[in-house]
Parts: C-alpha cells; sequence; structure tokens
C-alpha cells in the first residue's frame, strides 16, 4: 500500500512550502505507526519583505538555510526552542540536496509539525539542547493521519525571528543626577521571568545626567527590565520589543535619607554673653534602619 501525504507550508507574504511524503505498508508490530518519507520544495517565487519603522528587510526561505529541522509533536503548541522533550514523537534534519527527510507517525493521532529553519549548520545532537535561536519557524494546524488516508494537506504559518538593538537610557529624577563611581546592574527577563541577559555599569563623571547601556541581537518579544544602582530604589518595567531599534528612559529614584532617621545626642545649648542667642552644641546621629542601609546614597547637607 502507497500512500501519499501533501503538506503545506505557507507564510501569509507567499512564502509556499509544499512537503510530499511518501508512506510504507502499515506495520502491525510497530503498534500503530509508519515511516514517512518527506519530500519539501520550496515553491515560493520571491522572497518577502517586512516593514520595521523606515528599514525594509528580507524574510527568508528555506533556500536561505543551512539548517532544516522538522519535529513531529501531540496536538499542543510548539515550543520556541528546539530542546529535546520527551512528548514528540520524531524529529529529523531536512536533508538539503535532496529536500528529504524521514519520520515515524502514528496512525488516528491529532498531531502537529514543527519547523525550524537555521541560517548556520548544526548538528542534530546541537539543536537537541535548544541553546541555538531558530531564524525562521513554522507551526502547523492540527491534522491526524489514519489507516485509510490517502492523501492529506495541512497549513504552516512560517515566520522568523527578528532582532533589535535595545537601549537603556539610565537618569536620576533628581537634579543631582547620579554620582561618580556608584554601580548597577541592568537585567532583561523574558515575560516569564526567565533572564536573558544581563549587563553592569559602573557611572562615570560623564555619566551624571544619564548612562546608556546597549543589548544588542535581541528577539522580538516581550520582556521586562530590571535596573540597580548604589543609592537608588530598584526600578523594573515590562515592555515589548518590535522595532530595529528600541530606546527606554528609565528613571531612577534617588533612596534618600528620612529625615526622621535623624536625631540630636548630649545636646547642650550655652547663651552667647548677654545676648538673645544662644549656641547649641551635641552630635548629630544618622540611624539608617537595617533593610536600607545597603542602598542609601545621599549628600547631608548641614547649615
Amino acid at each position: 500500500m502507497e500512500k501519499l501525504y501533501n503538506f503545506k507550508l505557507f507564510h501569509s507574504t507567499l512564502i509556499l512550502f509544499i512537503l510530499l511524503a511518501s508512506c510504507a505498508d502499515i506495520d502491525s508490530e510497530t503498534g500503530g505507526y509508519t515511516a514517512m518519507q518527506v519530500k519539501l520544495n520550496d515553491v515560493s517565487n520571491s522572497k518577502s519583505l517586512r516593514m520595521s519603522s523606515s528599514n525594509v528587510v528580507t524574510n527568508m526561505t528555506s533556500n536561505d538555510a543551512k539548517t532544516i529541522l522538522a519535529i513531529l509533536m501531540p496536538a499542543v503548541k510548539c515550543e520556541s526552542n528546539t530542546a529535546s522533550s520527551g512528548s514528540e514523537y520524531s524529529r529529523a534534519l531536512v536533508d538539503l540536496d535532496t529536500r528529504e527527510a524521514e519520520f515515524l507517525i502514528p496512525l488516528d493521532t491529532q498531531l502537529k509539525l514543527c519547523v525550524y529553519f537555521f541560517r548556520e549548520t548544526f548538528s542534530i545532537d546541537e539543536l537537541n539542547t535548544g541553546e541555538n535561536a531558530a531564524d525562521g519557524f513554522g507551526e502547523s494546524d492540527i491534522f491526524s493521519v489514519d489507516s485509510e488516508t490517502t492523501s492529506k494537506s495541512i497549513s504552516v504559518e512560517f515566520w522568523t525571528t527578528s532582532y533589535s538593538t535595545v537601549t537603556l537610557k539610565i537618569s536620576s529624577v533628581s537634579s543631582v543626577g547620579m554620582f561618580e563611581g556608584s554601580e548597577g546592574t541592568v537585567k532583561l527577563n523574558s515575560s516569564t521571568g526567565q533572564l536573558v541577559d544581563n549587563s553592569s555599569f559602573t557611572i562615570a563623571a560623564s555619566d551624571n545626567a544619564s548612562k546608556s547601556v546597549v543589548f544588542s541581537n535581541v528577539v522580538f518579544s516581550s520582556y521586562a527590565y530590571q535596573v540597580e544602582l548604589t543609592g537608588f530604589i530598584p526600578e523594573e518595567q515590562a515592555f515589548l520589543v518590535g522595532n530595529d531599534t528600541e530606546t527606554l528612559d528609565v528613571k531612577m529614584t534617588p533612596n534618600a535619607v528620612d529625615i526622621d532617621w535623624l536625631s540630636y545626642d548630649n545636646t547642650t545649648i550655652t547663651q552667647i554673653d548677654t545676648s538673645p542667642y544662644a549656641r547649641a552644641s551635641g552630635t548629630l546621629l544618622l540611624n539608617v534602619p537595617n533593610e536600607h542601609k545597603d542602598n542609601v546614597t545621599q549628600i547631608v547637607s548641614l547649615q
């Protein structure tokens, strides 16, 4: 018995792929699985374009990819990375010369096809770690194959990974600015709270008014930044990356001295001769609570 499965992958901007698959006879010993040979044919006539700000950027097609990984999954959302999971049925690299790959496909099961495109060459072992971000990604609709199926078409939405340069311009809400020598850190977290990148910095004399911290190759997505700077209250804010360059103004609030922390000890008051004036002397105490003592930096002026 020979069967033909016709898989179509397309992007809304006319990127179209067709996967032709021929399946061998069903072997009862495999428990309802059959081998599936897949062939990928890119029938796109031209590369699509993505508008980003004032720039026009070409999206990749399969011809741009040096590695193509296809993963056969249950009917769940495809992961953003290629790390091996216990839920997948089969994975294979598509041969770039023959455009073919082979899968073991379960029958009468709801399935989804996840396809990852890379502009660099990777082995399947390297991709199993999930540490290499895909440059293009496709996710199919849910489909199934049974013993009576002779042909099938499924659609796969395809898109590419876009990158941005994100600049955080850090400044103080106080006109005093930021003190030279102060040290700080910036963390970029994903929308799920996972650390994506971080950077440490030191305020120089020229940074009194503003300090810029730059992150390159930030994937378009949702993030949150966490900024900590000695002498200031930590600042945290969610933001969206959707342009080739993003600039974020981060206003830091000084962790100021509370007037209630100030007190006098051993105070003496002495009249100056017979004048209506007196001279007061004693010890000025600054009692900073433990929860604030590591992050208070403020000039206290006494006149």
